[in-house]
């Protein structure tokens, strides 16, 4: 696309900053993925770029990962990569589940690790294609995981304590508040502030409904899809991809507190 007929600058970075374009982050990521078997080029992918194109972030499905973990919502992998000219962010390759509801996503990570390179030199395709077959290696420890999650049983009374102390201290007060009413509900909202009220104790008023949420859960697996929604809902790429990367440990928080 073009913006201006003339080049815009967007920021200015030190001399030992090596500028990779988007299009050499792809390329490395294709040739990573072809030396490790694994052919995308059937298949669709999303391509998100801020106003100038400095920022990018790429995701596409691997194909033969896709899994049921037990309630009729197939699960696919797929591989998510940011990138950008202006030093707002290092080169990020990732991979996530994306959980295919009613046409909506609700994703949640593979694992807490990623493969990031500062841009001090070109890209080597071998250490990416490393990075990926090492997590790909761990898919079936994942699979057989989240099936156990779907299997684990937990009640209400159970996660009230953990929303009010684990996850308002990791994602604050307001967002607790929502996951409590999509646990309960089905149902995402807008917070209505209030005094010392505990998160499970504040109004939401609801905007839309969760789709394959289940409400009210009563298995730790539609748990992390809650989890999973909220994170999809955060402003920037980068900082649902965090949240996503957050959420094996807070469902390791609750299932050894149900335990």
């Amino acid at each position: 696309m073009t913006i201006s007929e003339k080049p815009i600058p967007i920021a200015t970075v030190g001399k030992d900053y090596s500028l990779i374009q988007h299009r050499e982050v792809l390329a490395s990521v294709f040739r990573a993925l072809q030396l490790i078997g694994i052919d995308i080029s059937n298949i669709p992918s999303d391509l998100l770029l801020s106003e100038y194109g400095e920022r990018m972030q790429w995701s596409c499905q691997l194909p033969n990962y896709d899994f049921d973990p037990g309630d009729n919502n197939p699960i696919v992998l797929r591989i998510n990569c940011l990138n950008s000219v202006d030093a707002s962010t290092i080169f990020d390759v990732s991979l996530s589940w994306y959980r295919l509801v009613c046409s909506n996503g609700m994703m949640f990570g593979l694992n807490e690790s990623r493969f990031r390179h500062r841009h001090v030199k070109s890209l080597d395709p071998d250490r990416i294609a490393e990075y990926l077959q090492e997590e790909i290696a761990r898919v079936p420890e994942k699979q057989s995981l989240y099936k156990q999650w779907m299997k684990k049983s937990v009640a209400l009374d159970q996660l009230e304590p953990w929303v009010d102390k684990e996850l308002a201290k990791a994602w604050g007060k307001y967002i607790a508040a929502r996951t409590w009413s999509i646990l309960c509900q089905g149902m995402d909202g807008e917070v209505e502030p209030a005094g010392d009220c505990k998160p499970h104790e504040l109004t939401l008023k609801h905007t839309r409904p969760v789709p394959g949420s289940c409400a009210p859960v009563r298995n730790i697996f539609h748990v992390s899809q809650a989890l999973s929604w909220i994170a999809g809902t955060r402003n920037t790429i980068p900082e649902r991809l965090d949240f996503v990367k957050a959420i094996p440990s807070l469902i390791q928080h609750l299932t050894e507190d149900a335990a």
